[in-house]
């Protein structure tokens, strides 16, 4: 069904489910403020939450941590595409590995499907950054990697969860191979029921509405966040604006800056990040994944012409990224990682910042106090 031609639905309605599911996504972020092990979480509050539609489309998120605001989209796809039919009512998913659509190990995330009458309806995602995901570092940083094995355990989208029942096995190969298992298998527990108390709230949703209304409800708010995105666009003079900024160093060749580089293509009412003046990928850590490179362009983006524009997948459709693969912008594998939400990621924000100024100096943020760069 068109849920846009084919469904009337009042927009009060609209939005009434519009912040019941934004209510939702801060509940599931709440539980885990309040029963995390680690710090890293209660305090720090390095984590996102989300909700996504049986599309796979973000519908609501509440970015604690706004690096992450972009990264949740390209995890639910590789677990979603990794397991396509054999996705099961009451599986929960987890993964960190960087190469399969995560944003950098640390960062683990964990989904689940939400089913109303055999059906999956929508999708309870959080990724949280743990204290120590093995490795030859702390919590992931290794200055010294040359590549990902020497950062962290790998974790390729998996079941935590089948059907209900643990995976004790998986659970196990994770916990012996990092170095505070009380605070990981603390957190990973503070997740997942994090995740099912928003599958509980969304099942509760669905009842409530029908999927059709909910179907309706979702391509309007869209719709309406496409429509402002658009429209804050179209206010930036077409045009091609570039920047450059430097991270420091890569942790290893300490006598060598690397430049990230972005034209902003701006044509009516759509943006291209066009990263193609990047350099190639470095031999440290503060190489930038496809995630972590898209969260830190929308971040700018969106604190900046887009600072009034709810984040879903409807203000997304106006952007685009382009980022060369094997750039230090979008490594390839096995290049190390784990840096890429520190300095990869304030270069990235500062040289679109630094672009966008070019046309709206008006409407954009003073660039801040140089970062640490990786020792």
């Amino acid at each position: 069904m068109d849920a846009k031609t084919k469904f009337d639905i009042d927009p009060i309605k609209v939005a009434v489910i519009d912040n019941r599911l934004d209510a939702i996504s801060k509940e599931i972020g709440l539980t885990m403020l309040r029963t995390s092990r680690s710090p890293i979480f209660s305090e720090a509050r390095d984590f996102v939450t989300g909700i996504f539609d049986k599309q796979l489309r973000l519908v609501a998120q509440t970015a604690y941590i706004p690096v992450l605001m972009g990264a949740l989209p390209y995890a639910l796809r590789s677990i979603a595409e990794t397991y396509v039919d054999d996705i099961a009512e009451n599986d929960i998913f987890i993964l960190n590995d960087p190469y399969r659509g995560n944003n950098h190990p640390p960062d683990i995330t964990i989904a689940k499907p939400v089913f109303y009458e055999g059906e999956i309806e929508f999708w309870s995602v959080c990724k949280g950054h743990h204290a120590d995901v093995g490795g030859g570092g702390v919590a992931g940083y290794n200055p010294g990697a040359r590549s990902i094995w020497e950062e962290c355990i790998r974790i390729p989208p998996a079941k935590l969860y089948m059907a209900g029942k643990l995976n004790k096995s998986l659970l196990d190969t994770i916990l012996i191979n990092v170095h505070l298992p009380f605070l990981v298998e603390g957190d990973l527990n503070c997740q997942v029921g994090a995740v099912t108390i928003g599958e509980r709230n969304l099942r509760a949703l669905v009842e409530k509405y029908g999927p059709e209304t909910l179907d309706a409800a979702i391509e309007q708010i869209f719709d309406a966040s496409e429509k402002q995105m658009r429209t804050a666009i179209s206010e930036v003079p077409n045009g091609r604006y570039s920047a450059e900024r430097l991270i420091d160093h890569d942790g290893i060749n300490k006598d060598k800056m690397i430049a990230v580089g972005v034209t902003l293509d701006i044509t009516d009412d759509a943006m291209t990040f066009d990263f193609s003046a990047s350099d190639p990928q470095a031999d440290g850590y503060i190489n930038s994944t496809m995630p972590n490179t898209a969260s830190s362009a929308y971040l700018a983006l969106f604190t900046s012409i887009g600072s009034d524009i709810r984040f879903n997948e409807g203000a997304l459709r106006a952007l685009d990224i382009i980022a060369p693969s094997g750039s230090v912008v979008n490594a390839a594998e096995p290049a190390p990682v784990t840096g890429c939400t520190i300095a990869s990621a304030q270069a990235i924000i500062e040289a679109v910042w630094l672009a966008l100024a070019q046309a709206v100096p008006e409407k954009v943020d003073a660039c801040w106090a140089r970062w640490f760069a990786p020792a």
